[in-house]
């Protein structure tokens, strides 16, 4: 049986038809997602529910954590942080919402041993072993550029060589091991174990704005994956993102979501950390960051050279 693993769409409702279409294509029927539904393009509604609509088995992610954590008391949405949330909020059906907060943080499909959560911590002890984020793709890449299949090679040399990992994995029962939220695209196999991340659908950060999401069936005794890239309109889902009531809201945070759209390559953590030194200078520490902090960094951010966005 054929699974298409989607994870990370952030709102991003185009670009998921697209992987649906191409999957339904190739004759796939069954969909597992791994959270991250919503928050960072202006489609709320259309993204949850075509997942509700489609999915096989589904967790949720962080981004739902924010809608389980949430005051909805609009009294205190005072932080503009948030305010790509507030709006979200405001925006997203009830039904909607109910069916976010009440996705599992992971899920088992037993009998064909497929295991999904959102973050690799959430099904592996040691999960730095396997934890390989957008930003450090990004500063690997901009040192020296290396292909997909030299990423992978890089995957298998860092994994097979972690003796303290194998042991463990070892221990673990035989299946697929799913997990998404660094925007990632890549996979591993050992052990009678397959090891996948299948990127971001809706925000990929590998320096390849095409939606990502993989294809995987269990046929001979063995894993089988085919990694998905898939042509949506990017530039028209920006163009939708600029003129919406979201960039109305939260108009640094947005750009900077622009900027992902457009490049594929890490924005938001150079964001935060903008942020980060700008309290810091203030005597400020922690999050959520104050107002005049969120604001300063924005605009300090957003105004840069773009050597200065990039790696602040």
């Amino acid at each position: 049986m054929k699974y298409a693993v989607i994870s990370d769409i952030h709102g991003n409702y185009p670009a998921l038809e697209a992987c649906l279409k191409d999957a339904r294509g190739l004759g796939v029927s069954r969909f597992l997602y791994l959270g991250d539904y919503f928050l960072d393009i202006p489609y709320p509604n259309e993204a949850t529910e075509t997942v509700r609509e489609t999915a096989y088995a589904a967790v949720r992610g962080n981004k739902e954590d924010y809608l389980r954590e949430m005051n909805w008391d609009r009294r205190t949405w005072t932080f503009d942080q948030f305010n790509s949330l507030y709006w979200n909020c405001e925006q997203i059906k009830q039904e909607n919402a109910d069916y976010l907060i009440s996705l599992p943080f992971a899920k088992t499909i037993k009998d064909d041993h497929i295991y999904m959560a959102h973050m690799a911590s959430d099904l592996f002890e040691d999960a730095s072993a396997v934890r390989f984020g957008s930003g450090g793709y990004y500063f690997r890449m901009k040192e020296k550029p290396f292909s997909h299949a030299e990423f992978l090679q890089h995957i298998d040399e860092t994994i097979s060589t972690n003796k303290p990992f194998n042991i463990k994995l070892e221990l673990m029962p035989d299946g697929a091991y799913l997990f998404g939220h660094t925007h990632i695209q890549w996979h591993w196999s050992g052990f009678g174990k397959l090891i996948l991340n299948p990127g971001s659908c809706g925000l990929s950060l590998n320096f390849d704005n095409r939606a990502a999401y993989s294809i995987i069936e269990y046929t001979g005794g063995a894993w089988n994956v085919d990694e998905r890239r898939v042509e949506y309109d990017a530039e028209g889902t920006a163009r939708v993102l600029r003129e919406s009531g979201l960039y109305k809201a939260a108009p640094g945070f947005s750009g900077v979501i622009l900027e992902q759209i457009e490049s594929a390559e890490e924005r938001v953590s150079f964001l935060i950390k903008t942020a980060e030194t700008e309290a810091f200078k203030r005597g400020e520490s922690g999050q959520p960051f104050s107002n005049a902090v969120w604001r300063e960094a924005c605009r300090r951010y957003m105004r840069g050279p773009i050597t200065q966005r990039r790696q602040p």
